[in-house]
């Protein structure tokens, strides 16, 4: 069997959280201890660290008409972010996180703002790529308490081109504490106002009576202090009787609803398998797979979307 140039890693908590102060990399000194964390020899991971720019793949992808540039980590590389990724989902979050939290979900994002208030919705712009290396310097060696030498090659390994990667099981964890500045700042702001605050990965959302034009000028002004911008064409303020979505969940008052982009997607994934009836091993194709995690997952929001999951199942191996 050939063994895979870029196999997938999971991220691997061990079923640990614990206060940021109790990381192993909390007040690490040893660049002996980092390379055992992360399994490999010392003199390797010195040579990583200083040039990591032929440890990536970088490729263009397109999604809703828009391309952008991926980042994937590769070879000796790609471990050492898994690593890094398992540790930093180790640290306790704020209950405000929903993105690469256990139990937590785009789902329950919204499910927090299901109630008869004003909504705004943000995002911010560029999220990883507006992350730069000063940033994740800072994290590792003023909040993680590492010494400015081991501060200098996690920085190294964390980053590429001067940014957080686009496509690593870092990106996410490790954007959130890079930013965690910027997001306590909001969340300042809003627990002054009274207001509900959630986020997932670079969506922040609000909900209460205080949401007007004039918060979120001041959400936009705290971003740009923290070198950031808020999406201008993905910033919108909800009132609260209608019906708004939110990380992909649409909310009528207080209850969740699935939006009709998703009932499209479910035709279509029907339609495809309906297409591919009869055809050998249909059951285990990707399409029908990605149908029945789409259906499994919605069932969260309508649990009727389950029955028809165990259906098509069910149809898949007659």
């Amino acid at each position: 069997m050939k063994k895979k140039i870029n196999p997938k890693l999971k991220i691997n908590t061990k079923k640990k959280s614990y206060p940021l102060d109790q990381s192993p990399f909390y007040f690490l000194r040893s660049k002996k201890k980092l390379a055992e964390l992360f399994g490999v020899v010392l003199h390797d991971l010195l040579i990583i660290s200083k040039d990591t720019s032929t440890y990536y793949h970088e490729f263009s992808t397109t999604k809703n008409g828009k391309s952008r540039m991926v980042q994937e980590p590769i070879r000796k590389l790609k471990f050492i972010h898994n690593k890094i990724a398992s540790f930093l989902c180790r640290i306790e979050v704020p209950d405000y996180l929903h993105s690469g939290v256990k139990h937590r979900s785009n789902i329950t994002n919204a499910a927090v703002h299901a109630n008869d208030q004003k909504l705004l919705t943000a995002d911010i712009k560029s999220y990883f790529e507006s992350t730069k290396r000063d940033k994740v310097f800072d994290f590792y060696r003023s909040h993680l308490k590492c010494s400015a030498d081991i501060a200098e090659i996690l920085t190294n390994l964390s980053c590429v081109k001067g940014h957080i990667p686009t496509g690593s099981q870092i990106s996410m964890p490790l954007a959130y504490w890079a930013n965690m500045g910027m997001f306590n700042d909001f969340m300042n702001l809003s627990l002054k106002h009274d207001v509900i605050m959630t986020v997932y990965v670079d969506d922040i959302t609000f909900s209460g009576q205080q949401i007007n034009k004039l918060f979120l000028s001041t959400l936009r002004k705290i971003a740009v202090r923290h070198s950031h911008n808020l999406h201008p064409n993905k910033s919108k303020i909800y009132s609260k009787e209608s019906v708004r979505v939110v990380t992909g969940v649409a909310i009528n008052k207080d209850s969740l609803l699935i939006t009709n982009a998703q009932h499209a997607k479910l035709y279509e994934g029907f339609s495809l398998v309906k297409s591919l009836k009869g055809v050998p091993f249909s059951s285990d194709s990707s399409t029908a797979q990605s149908l029945l995690g789409r259906l499994y997952a919605l069932s969260s929001i309508d649990p009727k979307m389950k029955e028809r999951a165990k259906t098509l199942k069910s149809s898949l191996l007659n």
